[in-house]
């Protein structure tokens, strides 16, 4: 059980600094403090839920309009994270780019 949470919080700390730390090209600014603090809500929420805590995902935020991208295993795991994503507050809307792995 330790090295379970070990793992979460491993995950959310590399998501974390992916989220806050990441320039974009040609020089422009991190993450705003707000898109950084969104990108901070969705890991959380999603380390805490049972069926999604054990992936990575990629998590951009921009505007409050988060897109995430990886690999699902079913089309209810993919709805899933979605609902969880747009439950999440700051978020005003999600692009899906998620594929499913069968």
């Amino acid at each position: 059980m330790k090295s379970r949470k070990w793992i979460v919080c491993a995950a959310c700390a590399a998501l974390l600094a992916i989220a806050a730390g990441c320039a974009a090209p040609g020089g422009a600014a991190a993450l705003s403090e707000a898109d950084a603090d969104v990108a901070a809500r969705v890991a959380q929420r999603l380390a805490v839920d049972p069926a999604l805590r054990d992936q990575l995902f990629g998590i951009d935020v921009a505007g409050g309009e988060v897109t995430i991208r990886g690999t699902v295993r079913s089309e209810a795991e993919r709805l899933r994270l979605i609902s969880a994503v747009r439950g999440t507050p700051g978020v005003t809307g999600v692009n899906d780019r998620l594929r499913i792995i069968r």
